[in-house]
């Protein structure tokens, strides 16, 4: 069932979203740590932004193989 892989896609974005800002908070005394982690939101924001195309690609992709 392709939307039952599309939802435990989902849950592993907003998982991963989870982690990247607990990372964020805990690298405070680091500042290229800092950097790195808020990069890693920017990019995962990006991705949940183009959730819709960015699982139809994966979906896509996969269906291919």
């Amino acid at each position: 069932n392709t939307n039952a892989v599309n939802g435990a896609n989902m849950g592993d974005v907003m998982n991963n979203q989870n982690k990247m800002k607990s990372v964020y908070k805990k690298s405070t005394s680091s500042l290229t740590a800092r950097r790195d982690a808020f990069a890693g939101i920017g990019c995962i924001s990006a991705l949940a932004n183009n959730a819709l195309s960015a699982f139809r690609t994966c979906t896509l992709g996969r269906d291919r193989k």
